[in-house]
Order: structure tokens, then sequence, then C-alpha cells
């Protein structure tokens, strides 16, 4: 309906954050799934150690974690106690311990705790019936869940079976109305046994404006230049305002058909982390999870769709106003058509057209893209090295085919494969983390507690170089977004970019 044009990029950036974070799914691991009961196996069996006989119960299990929640109020420190979590007494006892009353107990793990240099040994000891399982645990579960459901059964039975524990991404109704239901159903995890669910309708264009004519959207259309962008990526738009939508900056003051780019971005941006990361896990499923999360960062990021969109030629169609961000788009792409990478890129592109089909041999990765600081990223806006324009209207891209072709995630596949048709060699030779290139670097690298600017994660990075301090910060969606951005700035500054 006209009503969610209301809506900002950032007010659905932090609705979505609401259903997908940690503290949502949590809430659907405990009340939906009731996996705190005994659903999940969080300690492999050791009959010595962990293994409890079916029926079997432990009254001195109950009396360690009756200890366990009064050992804080024993820690006067605040710092100290801050570091205790549930569970943390059974670090620092012994079964000797056992046979002892409960106040001498909590008194020697007070003192083990509290001695840092102990020369005492502390084995610990584990409980057969009670397991300590993290609410991250419990979250990643209901994520595993869902990957499984779509890995074996598609997409159709995955958003069927998440419907069912409170996930309903389905919309009833076409109406304005309709949709709110939709979403206060998606917010209060209110579960719905769909036979099927049922699709939100389809968007039929961009446009904004009723009083906007036919003339001044072919004025509109030629300065955007659709025809050059179509034949560009391959795909011809059958609405072409879902395009000028993409390639509209909100400071550009003319097109009063559509909107700014901002919301379709939005879009995109989603389409391109699932498509993405399916593509990844199918080709990739003997790597460790580590290495997986390394290939899709390097994949999807704003600097690496910047690089596609201006190796495509793109650049030159965005509409905006603003001489800064000329200026640093011309900065960017000088940079990067000088580099012997883009050249080796390019001349491939050539043959690949010469021939009327893609060629064989070793397609061109550009590792360097990756490593420069993007706008989102750093506090200062002297660091930045790539323009965050670029990237977003990829995002916007991908977002305006797919509303363009109906929802069809294989047509949004093939756009972006004729953009990235070095994926598979990404995937075979990923760059290494900037955060584990600073850990092997530099000393004592600490990481801060998160703060929120404006709708933005910040961390506050120390280390020292050469026994000399330093700190840095980063900006992200999320904390490991803002940990990655501290470390290229610390790269940066210290000329380190090896990764």
């Amino acid at each position: 309906g006209g009503e969610t044009r209301n809506y900002t990029e950032g007010d659905m950036a932090l609705a979505r954050s609401k259903i997908v974070g940690n503290k949502n799914l949590y809430k659907i691991a405990v009340e939906e799934l009731g996996l705190h009961k005994g659903g999940l196996n969080a300690a492999l069996i050791n009959t010595h150690t962990t293994f409890c006989p079916p029926g079997a119960t432990s009254t001195k299990e109950i009396w360690l974690i009756e200890m366990d929640e009064k050992f804080p109020s024993l820690i006067e420190d605040n710092k100290k106690r801050g570091k205790l979590a549930v569970g943390s007494l059974l670090h620092y006892l012994n079964k000797k311990d056992l046979p002892n009353p409960t106040e001498e107990v909590l008194k020697a793990a007070r003192e083990r705790f509290l001695a840092a240099d102990n020369d005492e040994k502390i084995h610990g000891i584990s409980t057969r019936e009670y397991r300590v399982i993290s609410d991250k645990s419990l979250s990643d579960s209901v994520e595993a869940i869902i990957g499984t459901f779509l890995y074996h059964s598609g997409q159709k039975n995955t958003l069927q079976m998440m419907s069912g524990i409170g996930l309903n991404c389905s919309c009833p109704g076409p109406s304005a109305k309709d949709y709110e239901n939709a979403l206060e159903n998606l917010n209060e995890r209110r579960p719905n046994f769909v036979a099927q669910p049922m699709n939100f309708p389809e968007t039929q264009n961009a446009l904004v404006n009723d009083r906007i004519t036919e003339g001044d959207l072919k004025e509109l259309y030629a300065r955007l230049g659709v025809q050059e962008i179509e034949d560009k990526i391959g795909y011809t738009f059958n609405e072409k305002s879902f395009l000028l939508q993409a390639f509209t900056h909100s400071s550009y003051t003319e097109n009063f058909a559509t909107d700014s780019y901002e919301l379709i971005e939005f879009l995109g941006d989603g389409i391109l982390d699932y498509i993405v990361t399916c593509y990844i896990f199918k080709q990739n499923q003997e790597l460790a999870p580590g290495k997986l999360t390394d290939i899709r960062s390097a994949l999807v990021c704003n600097n690496m769709f910047a690089g596609l969109l201006v190796d495509k030629g793109l650049h030159g169609n965005i509409l905006y106003s603003a001489p800064a961000i000329r200026a640093k788009i011309m900065e960017y792409v000088d940079s990067r058509t000088r580099s012997t990478a883009y050249s080796q890129r390019l001349e491939m592109r050539k043959r690949e057209r010469g021939n009327g089909a893609a060629l064989g041999g070793k397609a061109q990765v550009d590792k360097e893209g990756l490593k420069l600081i993007n706008e989102s990223e750093p506090l200062e806006l002297t660091d930045v090295e790539v323009p965050k324009i670029l990237g977003d209207v990829f995002e916007a891209l991908i977002g305006a085919v797919y509303l363009d072709c109906k929802l069809d995630l294989n047509t949004v596949w093939q756009v972006y494969q004729k953009f990235n048709p070095g994926i598979d060699e990404i995937m075979k030779d990923p760059p290494r983390s900037p955060k584990k290139i600073v850990h092997e670097i530099f000393q004592d690298v600490e990481f801060g507690k998160l703060e929120m600017r404006d709708d933005k994660v910040k961390i506050v990075m120390t280390l020292k170089h050469n026994g000399k301090p330093g700190k840095f910060a980063g900006l992200g969606n999320n904390r490991r977004q803002a940990e990655i951005a501290a470390c290229k700035c610390a790269l940066k500054f210290y000329n380190k970019r090896t990764y």
C-alpha cells in the first residue's frame, strides 16, 4: 500500500534486526521449540564425565546449580564479577570439594577465582543431567534448523516451517491493513500453520507522482541512459521506473517520478546476501564455517559491489547533484583503472565479447579493492577510499531487477553472474580476514564495548605496535562488521595491508 513509502531504510533495517536478531531467535528457541529443555546436544558423550542414563537424577547437581547462582554475590569487585557467567562456579571446583559443606565449597571457589597466580591445579567438574547452553547457541540452532530445511526441502517448505514457529513471512491480502497485520504477526511471533504461505502483492512500478507525464519519464530515462545500462547488464527492464529509482541519489532533485534508491537498495542487499550465501554453501560444503564466512565477507560487501559497478562502466549513469560525491567517485575510478588487475579484467571481457561466450582460464580476482576503506566504516571521512554510493547503487540495481522480473531469483542470479564471472576464483582463494591479520601482527589487541552511533554500531580497538599503543574505531551494521572496519583502519595506518 501507499503507506509503506513513509518507511526509511533505517526503519526497515531496525525492523529486520528485531526479527532476525539473536534475541528474537532465542525466544523462538525457548518459547516455541523448547530447545532449552534438552533438545540440544551440548556436550560430547563421555561415560566417565557427561553421560546420564535415561531417568537418572542427581540432587548433587541441583545443589551445584543453587551454589552457582549465589557465587557472583561473593565477588565484591564489579569488574571481576562481570566476568562470571552461568556455570562459572564449576570451573573453580575439584571433585574433592564436593563432600564439603556449602559455605566451604563457595569459599574455596572464591579464593581460586580471585587468585590469578594460584598454582593449585583446578580440574573443574562436569554435570551429567544439566548443561550450560549460551543464549546465542539457542538462537544459532534456530538458524541451523532453517538452513537444514532450506537445503533439503526448498524455499517453499522452509517458509511454511518458519510460519509454524513464529516467523510468518506471508501477507494475508493486498491492502495496507493486511500489511500491518502481517508485520504485527511477525513481530509478535504468532505461529500460523497455513497449507500455503501467501505472497506479498507484487510492486507494479516505482512511480510516486501521479502527475508525472510520459514526456517527463521519457526525458528522465534518456538522461539516465536506460538503453546503455540494459546493454551493459544484459537485461531489459519491462518497467523502466525501477531502474530510474535504482540510479537516483537523494541529492538529485530533478527526478520527481520516483524515490531515491535507499529502499530498493535495502531489498537488493538482502537478495544478494541470500543468493550468494546459497551458492557458496552449495559449492563449498567441505569447508569450515570460518572459511565460508571469509568467502561471503569478500563477495557480499560494499567494496566488491562498487568494483563490479565501475568495471561495467555504470558509475557515469548515476543521477546525483553533489560535487563532493563526484570527486570521490572519480578518485576511486582513477585509482581502480590504473591497477594491473583492472587492465587484465578489461582485456578478458573484451575477448569474451569478441567470442560471444565466456572463455576458460582464470578470472582476475580484485583483492586490492577489498582492502580499501569504505565510506560506512571509518569515523573520519578523510579515511574513505571507496564511495558508498557505488556499492549502494549496485544493490539497488539488483533490487530493481528482482522487482521487475516478478521476484524470480534465477533471473537475478543470471544478472549477478554477468557482473561477477570470477566468483569461483574468489571462493578458491579468498582474501584473509583483516581481523586475523591484526592479531598476527600486533600485540595486546582488544575490542571495547559496543556503542551506538546513529543507526550504526561503533567499536574501539586498542593494540600495541612495537611497544607503542594505538587506538582505532570502526563502524558497521553489527559487531563483526565494526571490528573488521577498525582492523582495516589500523592496517592502513601502519601500512600493513598484506591480506
